[in-house]
């Protein structure tokens, strides 16, 4: 994998604009190509450093550990969002392959059988659901949500709050984060 720098000018217009792509090369019969794996948009990291991101962001996705890592915290900050974000895309297309499948006719499709060994399987963004059930429950039975009616908020707001609140007991962070959290 590579970062490949596009510029793009336009006719009516005398603005240049800059954006980078991670891209791969790849063999054909035809000879080599190159593949787009994601669009990064304008990077503000020098140039020298686009090899480390792309090596990283490559290790990510494999689950590499380099025995050197020349890469910096930045780096690998930037890599893992990325990564992320590839995995994020694999998975929706792959979503979206399995929801074309589900539109044959039931006797057209056959099962798939998979051996997995539970032990090897790890999963990344996962959600709970227990803590923020308890909170809501707690915040019911002290009359939380009467409390703010009588404040005058609104049903929107009482659930904004409700989902702060529940989001500080269960991922205490700073308010911004708590709400991309939530």
């Amino acid at each position: 994998m590579y970062i490949k720098e596009v510029i793009k000018k336009f006719k009516n217009n005398t603005k240049t604009y800059v954006h980078h792509r991670l891209v791969e090369s790849f063999r054909t019969k035809a000879g080599p190509r190159q593949r787009t794996i994601l669009h990064l948009g304008t990077l503000v990291i020098p140039k020298e450093k686009w090899k480390a991101l792309a090596n990283a962001i490559e290790a990510n996705l494999n689950k590499e550990q380099f025995l050197f890592d020349e890469a910096d915290d930045e780096i690998k900050k930037l890599a893992k969002h990325y990564a992320d974000l590839i995995i994020q895309n694999r998975l929706s297309k792959k979503a979206a392959e399995n929801e074309n499948t589900k539109k044959q006719p039931i006797e057209a499709q056959t099962p798939v059988y998979e051996k997995v060994d539970v032990n090897s399987t790890k999963n990344s963004n996962a959600r709970t659901i227990g803590i923020e059930h308890i909170a809501v429950s707690q915040m019911r039975e002290y009359g939380l949500f009467k409390f703010f009616e009588k404040l005058g908020f609104n049903e929107n707001s009482i659930n904004n709050a409700a989902g702060l609140i529940a989001g500080k007991l269960a991922h205490p962070a700073s308010e911004r984060e708590t709400a991309r959290w939530f």
